[in-house]
């Protein structure tokens, strides 16, 4: 995963500055068994993603550790977070169903 503190990229949801961003890999099978695997780039907002317990934990860090160290805990909470936004992501994208014939 890569990881990146930001303060000078806006949420696509409210305009507000993102906390942070990253890349995480994703990947699932189409009906068709072929696998499908990539990046995708998920972002943490404090206020649109205040309601969302791992996000709380991220950002509950980041309020009391402005500056970001190489440390086990915050790797921990982040990891929790991307894992739960990348497994929503893919949910939203796997498609029911393939093939031209859909409408």
């Amino acid at each position: 995963m890569e990881l990146h503190v930001r303060d000078d990229l806006q949420c696509h949801r409210c305009l507000g500055p993102l906390v942070l961003t990253a890349r995480v890999p994703y990947s699932f099978s189409r009906t068709d068994g072929q696998v499908v695997s990539g990046l995708r780039g998920i972002s943490l907002c404090a206020s649109c993603d205040r309601n969302d317990p791992p996000a709380q934990g991220v950002l509950a860090y980041l309020v009391l550790n402005p500056t970001v160290a190489d440390d086990d805990a915050f790797a921990a909470l982040v990891a929790e977070w991307a894992c739960r936004k990348a497994d929503l992501l893919v949910a939203e994208t796997v498609p029911e169903e393939d093939g031209p014939d859909q409408p």
